[in-house]
């Protein structure tokens, strides 16, 4: 059964109630810009402070773990180059560098 659109109502007693996306007056403080008609929304402070904090962790956080990445580099790397070189020189011949040389006598 096809009922149109415009025939469709909600149940009885069940009104909607309207919402409105901006925030209320307590949550918001409004401030005049000196020497201009400009006000500019500040959000609460404790909303501020959290903010403030959650972005000072994470720097914090960034810059820690960026350092202690370029430490171990430091020190993996020369142990992960000696180890690459103990590999290459089990599989050459004699622990000679040079693989593409093949022993072959002038006629």
């Amino acid at each position: 059964m096809l009922v149109p659109a415009g025939a469709l109502r909600g149940p009885t007693g069940n009104e909607e109630e309207e919402t409105d996306d901006e925030p209320t007056a307590a949550e918001v403080q409004r401030v005049n810009v000196p020497f201009t008609d400009i006000t500019v929304p500040l959000p609460q402070e404790e909303i501020m402070v959290t903010a403030a904090t959650t972005a000072m962790i994470s720097v914090a956080a960034t810059l820690t773990a960026t350092s202690l990445f370029k430490q171990c580099v430091k020190v993996f790397k020369p142990l992960f180059m000696q180890l690459v070189k103990r590999i290459q020189k089990k599989f050459t011949k004699d622990g000679n560098k040079d693989t593409n040389t093949t022993n072959t006598t002038e006629d």
